[in-house]
């Protein structure tokens, strides 16, 4: 049996670090990996998924959107409250714990053309942007609107490796509000919903940022920066009456999209699709009568049709134990060689262990070369072991500390 020493609690310690997520953390999903449904409120209608408004905490009443948190119903965000959706799912495997809530790009078939019906035989293409009412750079937004669909707001100072609501926004410049005004952002700060973005992610030529987001270890300011005083900033969401029309929620760790504006809902162009809405070039033609049964998990072959861009990370957890081997400590050996009745008397000496041989006291002083280290349990059973790339020499009147880190 070794010799054990127990470990106190000041020398254990747990921090963990934000991580970008399979390479640098920049993801672009299509294809299987992104798929559509629609979903309605009303449960008779011959189509399951009513239960979702609940799930995703959207009215599940006309009237009960007057009971979100804080939401007031003057404000664009009460056109959330919708009879009809499309909820995006995104696979699993393809993000980390988290999606950056300020980098989501999203692009989705549509039957109009910037606010205009298309021909139906040939949709086009409508672009979609995450932001936040919060000013800040967290990794959701941090607002108590958020809130009323996600977790509760964080008290503490923005950090993107800080828990928040884990909500975010959607936005386009390409439909139009209650006045027929495009819904360009409002703040004086920014012309369009894609500003902030980097530059450097260009689909049509497959190349991606090489520098994280601002708030991660070398993040660049200039990408997605929310920060009231950034020179490259994102859009902020303005709140009031006549503010910024959201047209959709992003759920950044559960990972769907839910886009709930009648108008793209209902331009929704299906016909391209991989699988089912093969009728009606729209969505909503099927939806308000419930024949359209083919409107679940329908998928996109060509990405240049539908995919959703994002910046996604993990967290790497790190256990670091400080193992101390003080003056007197742990310069006895079990290897054999040390016996005194070899080397002419001339090797260590024997202790009140059998097989266990002190290095000093005897005809000379010898420092244990401790080549491992293990850490057991409370029942003495072996939970890991560390080897250093060399042994390490422990005298008897030495002290030696070994730091063993563990990630996960």
């Amino acid at each position: 049996m070794p010799i054990l020493k127990t470990i106190p609690s000041t020398a254990k310690k747990i921090e963990n670090n934000v991580i970008p997520f399979s390479g640098n953390g920049y993801t672009t999903v299509s294809g299987d990996n992104l798929t559509f449904t629609t979903i309605q409120r009303d449960p008779n209608n011959g189509r399951p998924f009513s239960n979702l408004y609940s799930s995703f905490k959207l009215p599940v009443t006309s009237n009960s959107g007057n009971t979100w948190p804080g939401i007031p119903n003057n404000s664009y965000f009460s056109g959330l409250n919708q009879s009809e959706a499309i909820v995006i799912k995104i696979a699993k495997d393809t993000y980390g714990e988290l999606i950056d809530g300020r980098t989501i790009h999203l692009v989705i078939p549509t039957g109009y053309t910037n606010g205009a019906a298309a021909d139906g035989a040939s949709g086009g293409t409508i672009d979609l942007y995450s932001s936040y009412v919060t000013e800040a750079n967290w990794s959701s937004d941090n607002h108590p609107y958020a809130a009323g669909f996600g977790h509760s707001v964080n008290p503490t100072t923005a950090d993107v490796a800080k828990p928040s609501t884990n909500i975010a926004f959607l936005f386009t410049d390409s439909v139009t509000n209650n006045d027929g005004v495009y819904s360009t952002p409002s703040n004086s700060c920014c012309t369009a919903w894609s500003d902030g973005f980097p530059s450097s992610w260009s689909y049509a030529t497959g190349t991606e940022p090489s520098d994280p987001p601002v708030g991660y270890e070398n993040g660049n300011t200039n990408y997605y920066n929310m920060g009231i005083n950034a020179s490259t900033r994102k859009p902020p969401v303005n709140i009031t009456e006549n503010g910024d029309k959201p047209v959709g929620i992003a759920y950044l760790d559960k990972g769907f999209l839910v886009i709930t504006d009648p108008s793209i809902v209902d331009s929704f162009f299906y016909s391209g699709s991989s699988s089912g809405a093969t009728g009606y070039p729209y969505g909503s033609q099927g939806i308000s009568t419930g024949s359209y049964t083919g409107m679940t998990q329908v998928t996109f072959t060509s990405s240049t049709s539908a995919r959703c861009e994002f910046f996604t990370f993990e967290k790497e957890w790190l256990l670091s134990v400080d193992c101390v081997a003080n003056n007197g400590e742990f310069f006895a050996t079990e290897n054999v060689t040390a016996s005194p009745e070899l080397h002419n008397g001339a090797g260590g000496s024997v202790t009140a262990v059998p097989g266990v041989y002190s290095l000093t006291g005897g005809t000379q002083n010898y420092s244990a070369y401790i080549s491992e280290v293990g850490l057991y349990d409370s029942q003495d059973n072996l939970l890991a072991v560390a080897k250093p790339d060399r042994p390490i020499a422990k005298a008897a009147n030495t002290t030696q500390t070994f730091t063993l880190k563990f990630k996960y």
